[in-house]
């Protein structure tokens, strides 16, 4: 957490905003990644109020890209759909598709998933550790999301072994 400021010259932005809001993290620990939403939300509103004095606005869309158009005259026009469809002329596109939402696992031909103790995504659910508290659990993946599984399945007071698997073979990478 101590590194994770977004301004490079101030690299414990994050653990600032953590003390900020009351929470005894220290530079050393991981922490979720949904706190780490709420840093970048408020970040944005900071860099938003500043730019505004500045007679910068930030315009938010709440449609779905549908077709980019390389303009003749030079930049790009965007086909929005959502509350009202609608056409955006811009000089620059970014595609920023970010991670796609998991999938449950595929299964051999004939056996068939019931859905109970299966999440394919910890973010799509209230509770993550199971009801017995001591039951073993897997974990597809150790990356990132898979750590941030393992705490919260802590933090809910699971405490039976947690093994994590990783889909390519790979151990575990530094952070």
């Amino acid at each position: 957490a101590g590194r994770m400021g977004i301004d490079p010259d101030h690299e414990a932005g994050f653990l600032d905003y953590l003390h900020g809001i009351g929470l005894p993290f220290s530079g050393g620990d991981f922490v979720p990644r949904t706190l780490y939403g709420a840093y970048l939300e408020w970040c944005l509103g900071e860099a938003r109020a500043l730019a505004a004095t500045r007679g910068v606005s930030l315009r938010v869309h709440d449609a779905s890209a549908m077709a980019i158009e390389s303009d003749p005259e030079g930049g790009f026009t965007v086909e929005l759909k959502g509350s009202g469809t609608s056409r955006l002329k811009t000089g620059q596109v970014v595609l920023a598709l970010g991670n796609f939402s998991a999938q449950a696992p595929k299964l051999q031909a004939g056996f068939e998933w019931t859905g109970q103790g299966l999440h394919a995504s910890p973010w799509s659910t209230p509770r993550l550790a199971p009801e017995d508290p001591l039951a073993p659990v897997l974990l597809l993946g150790n990356g990132l999301t898979a750590y941030d599984a393992l705490l919260q399945m802590r933090h809910e007071g699971h405490r039976g072994p947690i093994t994590m698997l990783s889909r390519r073979g790979l151990t575990a990478q530094a952070h």
